[in-house]
């Protein structure tokens, strides 16, 4: 078999079905022991971002087989903190990377790929240009053909099974097995420059003011379904690439070292945020994640058109200033709802959004469009707020206008895909027949764009979701069992099987079929959710996520049990130091509110979590912080009354040196002070 794989690996062009064929036969073999050394590689790649992709192929591999042929899995932490400390430093060596624990075949195999051919020697290539070479893998390929034979003479001293798991997982790695992505690059033909600190961006800024450009930072995650529909509608056009030309576009993967004292830096928090920023540093405007590719091309020019910053544009209106037909479209484009409070707090931002629409009508009342996405925002964002905004009857014809128009509607595709209930809601706030004649109206428009065949998969999925939140607006959010009309779940079987099929493209298939499987939720299909999620774990590049919805599936059908493994499996199977914090935050939350009783899990999950935040070096900033102030109020409240007061001294006593270890005059000091007085 080794010898098949040898000669057919070169142009091996199937699906992860033919690599479990083979992992079957190899375990019909005697090959399943070799399941732990699988597992267990995961955590040597696991917490590298040039690799995460790898690791994940190689957990998603072995966690099929554990679903296909019933073998256990033993998790082990290779993990050493030595391996981090490894990567933060200025040089990268093989031993950094290969002797964080014994991880068994994989490691001696890989080990010797990477020192035969990657020549990474200790002070000879710095971290920064190991991710920029990791952006282009054409080179591992010829790694990977050019020490064949060698890696066959290596296998002869391991098992077979680990060996040709190994090479197959890499392979699909490289791009030459089924629909595998380097999930953590981005597609297309622009030089991305990656960033996750501080420096990396103050030299994107220098190159910037030096070529009279704008700068364009995306941040972002691997797992996250928006940033994934980005990579495959946008980032990979060509058009893109061809504006890319005119500004210096950098990438920050929150999951890098150090990135998230970037996202308190530029005042992001929600994954995906793009922001296009001047040579100073100030922000143009801010793209919503869920806007289609052609709006964000026509919204990027305007600001590579000599765009003023934005917070200058609003600051001019709401002064009296008058503004040109293009600032107008800015400030209608702009992502309010990942502003994370610079121009707007949450409170106040249908308001705010009202006023704009009403100064635009009153000065350029031909801007039908931009007007109407101003007003259609302004109602979605008061329905979920104590002060909606006042609705007449010239609002209100509007809005039929744009229902009964399928071109008007398409104008606004993003703002009904993601909020026809709220503006219902805000609409008509009582149940009755004025509600039931506009969801009517509001399900025909949906109805059109979800059969628009020049919209993304993902954005139909999105239209035909919206349809079903319409049907449960009167049937109240926690509804486990919603009577959908039959023709309604029969449009949602047939749409999350068409998906299944039609979907390829491994960005596209996380960003889709994460939206299928909670689409599938909603209208009360758990079966079916459950088993399209369980059917791509194998197939998507972030399975951990997708366990995730497995557990929050479980848990709201009161599956206790089978809630708490998918929590406690997607945390282990989890990448990166943000994202490990982020799901380990929500494994404790819920051990605690569904086995309260199990002290000693909570403490050493606890414990765990901050160790882990110990390690990274912006643990509580942005994102990081977050997680770790859910995790504190989680304990606190499982603390009422006293009753594991032992249990929070341990922690408290455990998190206070790493609070002592930032200096005074960090950041992070007060924000993980504030954590341990939670405690």
């Amino acid at each position: 078999m080794l010898n098949r794989t040898r000669d057919g690996v070169a142009g091996l062009r199937s699906d992860r079905i033919g690599l479990l064929r083979v992992g079957r036969c190899a375990l019909a073999s005697g090959g399943g022991h070799c399941l732990g050394d699988i597992h267990q590689s995961r955590w040597v790649f696991g917490a590298h971002s040039g690799f995460r992709e790898f690791a994940l192929v190689i957990e998603g591999f072995a966690h099929e087989l554990h679903v296909e042929c019933g073998q256990a899995l033993d998790t082990f932490d290779c993990f050493a903190s030595d391996f981090k400390g490894g990567l933060e430093r200025s040089a990268l060596s093989s031993h950094d990377v290969f002797h964080a624990g014994d991880c068994g075949c994989c490691h001696d195999v890989l080990h010797f790929l990477w020192d035969s051919k990657f020549e990474i020697k200790s002070g000879k290539r710095t971290r920064e240009k190991y991710l920029s070479k990791t952006q282009n893998n054409a080179w591992l390929r010829f790694a990977l053909h050019c020490n064949i034979a060698m890696i066959q003479e290596v296998c002869g001293r391991l098992q077979l099974f680990c060996c040709v798991a190994t090479i197959l997982a890499f392979g699909m790695f490289l791009g030459l097995v089924g629909e595998g992505v380097a999930a953590s690059s981005l597609p297309g033909n622009v030089a991305w420059i990656p960033a996750a600190q501080d420096a990396d961006i103050d030299r994107a800024f220098a190159q910037a003011r030096r070529d009279r450009k704008p700068v364009l930072l995306y941040w972002g995650a691997t797992w996250c379904p928006p940033c994934n529909q980005l990579k495959a509608t946008l980032f990979n056009q060509q058009e893109f690439a061809l504006l890319a030309q005119s500004f210096v576009a950098v990438q920050v993967d929150g999951d890098l070292p150090g990135a998230q004292k970037l996202g308190t830096r530029f005042q992001v928090r929600g994954y995906p945020t793009t922001l296009l920023l001047n040579g100073q540093g100030q922000e143009i405007t801010r793209l919503p994640g869920e806007i289609e590719p052609d709006q964000a091309l026509s919204i990027l020019r305007l600001g590579l058109a000599g765009g003023r910053p934005i917070g200058q544009i609003l600051a001019d209106t709401r002064a009296g200033q008058s503004l040109t037909r293009n600032e107008w479209k800015s400030l209608a484009f702009y992502a309010w709802e990942t502003d994370e409070g610079r121009l707007a707090t949450t409170a106040e931002r249908a308001q705010i959004l009202a006023e704009l629409a009403r100064r635009l009508q009153a000065s350029l009342p031909a801007e039908g469009d931009t007007l109407t996405r101003l007003w259609l925002k302004a109602l979605a964002a008061g329905s979920e707020t104590s002060k909606p905004i006042a609705v007449d009857a010239g609002l209100r014809d509007r809005v039929e206008r744009v229902l009964a128009d399928q071109a008007l509607a398409r104008q606004q595709m993003d703002v009904l895909t993601g909020g026809a209930a709220l503006i219902v809601k805000a609409l008509a706030p009582e149940s009755g027949p004025d509600r039931r004649a506009l969801l009517t109206r509001m399900d025909v428009a949906l109805q059109r764009l979800q059969a628009d065949p020049t919209l993304s998969r993902a954005d139909r999925v999105s239209a035909l979701t919206e349809r079903v939140a319409l049907v449960r607006l009167d049937l109240g959010k926690d509804e486990m069992q919603p009577r959908l009309p039959p023709a309604l779940l029969a449009d949602v079987r047939e749409t999350a099987q068409r998906m299944d099929r039609e979907t390829t493209d491994g960005y596209e298939r996380q960003a889709v079929m994460t939206a299928v499987g909670s689409m599938l939720a909603q209208a009360g299909l758990w079966d079916e959710s459950d088993a399209l999620l369980k059917a791509n774990l194998a197939r998507s590049h972030s399975p951990y996520y997708l366990m995730s919805q497995l557990g929050s599936n479980a848990r709201k059908l009161g599956r206790n049990a089978d809630a708490l493994r998918w929590y406690r499996e997607a945390y282990e199977t989890s990448v990166g130091p943000a994202t490990r914090l982020q799901w380990g935050a929500a494994y404790l939350s819920a051990l605690v509110d569904l086995s309260p009783k199990e002290v000693q899990s909570i403490e050493e999950l606890a414990a765990r979590l901050i160790t882990q935040a110990g390690q990274d070096s912006s643990a509580f900033y942005e994102r990081s912080g977050r997680s770790m102030q859910r995790v504190a109020t989680k304990l606190r409240d499982w603390n009422q009354g006293g009753r594991e007061s032992a249990v929070l001294n341990r922690l408290r006593a455990q998190l206070t040196p790493v609070c002592a270890r930032f200096p005074a005059t960090d950041e992070q000091r007060a924000n993980c002070d504030a954590v341990a007085k939670l405690i």
